[in-house]
């Protein structure tokens, strides 16, 4: 039998946090995949679905970075790095059927950050320092590798196998110390 009861929101911190207004939610002892997923309410696909279409609408005031417009090595990498992505990122040929995983988002993203990083050295500084935080999380072991065939198969068109043991990160984990030890000499 289904329990068709109104859940009792009184005590959800979501609940709380929008009504008095806050910004900050207060998860108490909720694992946070727990407050994204509740099936009581789909406030948080609403929340993503609002701000993706905010992002792709206000992206579309951004030029299209090309490599012929732009002349920063690592936007240039980015847009290497986001056609490849793009490549990747659609279904391969025998589930054509499908569509491409939320292109319009991408797209937005692949036209925000290449402009703020060819003109703008505050964020490009900042991601490269994040950037170098994550290389240490995967030498360091903290940052695993994705899993085999993820993305999914039929989603993704890169080349199999790929993910796990055949994941780059994987590979630089396998040999973390080593690197750092080459690190630390230079």
């Amino acid at each position: 039998m289904i329990d068709t009861t109104e859940p009792n929101l009184e005590d959800d911190p979501v609940m709380q946090a929008i009504r008095d207004g806050k910004t900050k939610i207060e998860l108490k002892n909720r694992p946070l995949v727990h407050v994204m997923e509740d099936p009581t309410t789909r406030r948080f696909i609403n929340v993503k679905d609002a701000l993706r279409k905010a992002l792709v609408f206000f992206s579309k005031r951004y030029p299209e970075p090309t490599k012929e417009n732009t002349s920063g090595a690592i936007t240039h990498a980015l847009l290497d790095i986001f056609d490849k992505f793009r490549e990747y990122n659609r279904p391969p040929a025998e589930f054509q059927k499908l569509k491409p995983a939320r292109p319009d988002l991408f797209d937005a993203i692949f036209r925000i950050v290449p402009s703020e990083t060819e003109h703008d050295g505050f964020y490009l500084d900042r991601i490269q320092v994040m950037l170098e935080m994550v290389i240490q999380k995967v030498l360091d072991g903290e940052w695993p590798a994705r899993n085999i065939d993820r993305p999914w198969p039929k989603y993704w068109a890169e080349p199999r196998p790929y993910g796990g043991e055949h994941s780059i990160i994987y590979k630089l984990a396998k040999h973390g110390e080593e690197i750092k030890k080459i690190l630390e000499e230079s």
